[in-house]
């Protein structure tokens, strides 16, 4: 996923995947170049930042091993600790002070990507972030 951030002086950071390539053209190297506005919109989020919510489901540099971990009881652990609060930071939804978000063994499949795409945006449409009080 691509969460990187707006640079002022350069505008959006610009991402090209080595893999896709073609340096066979005669004077150009041809490739697709990708901003993260153009993938949150191509998928359906709300703007680009909502990317980083939705890496942070996913699994991201900081937390793929906790998401992709074979260990259920530290999956679980990781799950629970994440919260959805309103993004003035003070505010928060629910009768407990917090959102849980959905686990990945109830309603929602793990393996529904564009549900859980679905699921962020809504989130991130209503001013909502994703908190953690893991250590």
């Amino acid at each position: 996923l691509i969460y990187g951030s707006k640079d002022d002086r350069y505008g959006e950071t610009k991402y090209i995947q080595f893999h896709q390539l073609d340096p066979s053209a005669d004077s150009l190297c041809v490739g697709t170049v990708l901003t993260r506005s153009n993938v949150a919109e191509g998928i359906g989020l709300p703007c680009p930042e909502a990317m980083i919510e939705l890496s942070v489901l996913l699994g991201n540099d900081y937390t793929g091993p906790f998401v992709k971990c074979d260990d259920l009881s530290k999956r679980r652990e990781y799950w629970e600790s994440l919260r959805w609060l309103v993004q003035d930071g003070e505010h928060t939804e629910g009768s407990d002070g917090s959102e849980r978000v959905f686990h990945p063994d109830g309603e929602m499949s793990w393996f529904d990507t564009q549900g859980i795409v679905d699921y962020v945006a809504e989130k991130v449409a209503n001013g909502m972030r994703l908190a953690s009080d893991s250590e």
